[in-house]
C-alpha cells in the first residue's frame, strides 16, 4: 500500500495475518509499487517482535547489521535465491524509470512543478502505457479497476488552492477518460452530503462495452471531457459539488 499527502508518503506492506513493515519515502523522492513485495532495508517501522519471529523460523538473521525485508518474506534467504532475482522488473521497474524519467524533467525544468494541466496529463499517460504492462486491459485476461490521478498542492491554509483529483470511473483509461473531482468545503461539525455521480453507472456501461467487444465512441468525441478537466484544473476554477457528475452524464452519453 502507498499512503501519501502533500507533505509526506509511506509504503506499507503485510506478511501473514498480522505482520507489517513501513518504509518512509524521503522528500524530494520518489516511489511506485506493483503488487508484490518492495521494501528492503528502508524499514521505518515494524510491529514488534516480527523480525525474532522470522530468525526463528530461518528467514533472516536477527543479528545481521542490515536487515532486508524483501529478502525475509520471499523466503529468499533461506531458499538461497540470489539477489538479482529480487531486483525490480516488469512492470514495477518501467514505473520506476517513467518517474525517475519525470523527476529529472522537473529537475531540469522541462516541466514546471506547479503546472497541474503539464504533469497530470503525464501521469495519466503513464498509466495508459500497454507496452509496459502498467495498463492492464482485458486483452491481457486482466484489467484494472479503475485509474486515479491525484495533484496534491504544498500550500496549506484556507488560501491553498484546493487538491485536484481526476477519475476514470471504468476500467480501462485507454478508453475512458478522465474526469476532475475536489472535496467540497465542509462546514465545521457537518457531514459531507452523499452525492451520486454516476460513476457506478459509468464503470458498468463501460463494462459492457468491454464483455460484449462492443466499439466505444470515438477518441476525439471523449478528450473533449479530459481537456475541459485539466484546463480547469490548471486554472484554478471553483469546483462544484456535481462537476464529476456531470462529466460522467457527458461520458454516458457518448456511449
Amino acid at each position: 500500500y502507498l499512503f501519501a499527502d502533500a507533505q509526506e508518503a509511506f509504503v506499507v506492506e503485510t506478511c501473514g495475518a498480522h505482520g507489517w513493515a513501513i518504509e518512509q519515502v524521503p522528500p524530494g523522492t520518489f516511489r511506485n509499487i506493483s503488487n508484490g513485495v518492495s521494501i528492503r532495508s528502508q524499514v521505518f517501522a515494524m510491529k514488534a517482535g516480527l523480525k525474532e519471529e522470522l530468525a526463528k523460523r530461518g528467514l533472516c538473521d536477527q543479528d545481521a547489521e542490515t536487515f532486508d525485508w524483501k529478502v525475509a518474506v520471499s523466503g529468499a534467504g533461506r531458499s538461497g535465491r540470489s539477489a538479482g532475482a529480487l531486483e525490480l522488473a516488469g512492470r514495477e521497474l518501467e514505473g520506476r524509470n517513467f518517474l525517475a524519467a519525470l523527476a529529472q524533467d522537473l529537475k531540469e525544468r522541462r516541466v514546471q512543478p506547479g503546472d497541474v494541466a503539464g504533469l497530470s496529463r503525464r501521469f495519466m499517460d503513464i498509466l495508459r502505457d500497454e507496452d509496459s504492462g502498467i495498463c492492464f486491459r482485458d486483452l491481457h485476461g486482466f484489467n484494472s479497476t479503475g485509474s486515479q490521478v491525484s495533484w496534491l498542492p504544498l500550500a496549506a491554509g484556507a488560501a491553498a488552492p484546493p487538491a485536484q483529483h481526476f477519475f476514470t470511473c471504468a476500467s480501462d483509461p485507454m478508453l475512458a477518460v478522465y474526469k476532475r473531482f475536489c472535496f467540497p468545503p465542509a462546514a465545521p461539525g457537518s457531514e459531507a452530503p452523499a452525492s451520486d455521480h454516476r460513476s457506478l453507472e459509468l464503470w458498468r456501461a463501460w463494462r459492457e462495452i468491454a464483455l460484449r467487444r462492443r466499439t466505444g465512441p470515438p477518441r476525439e468525441q471523449l478528450a473533449a471531457i479530459e481537456e475541459e478537466a485539466l484546463a480547469a484544473a490548471a486554472e484554478a476554477r471553483p469546483a462544484s459539488r456535481g462537476m464529476l457528475a456531470e462529466a460522467c452524464a457527458r461520458e454516458l452519453d457518448l456511449l
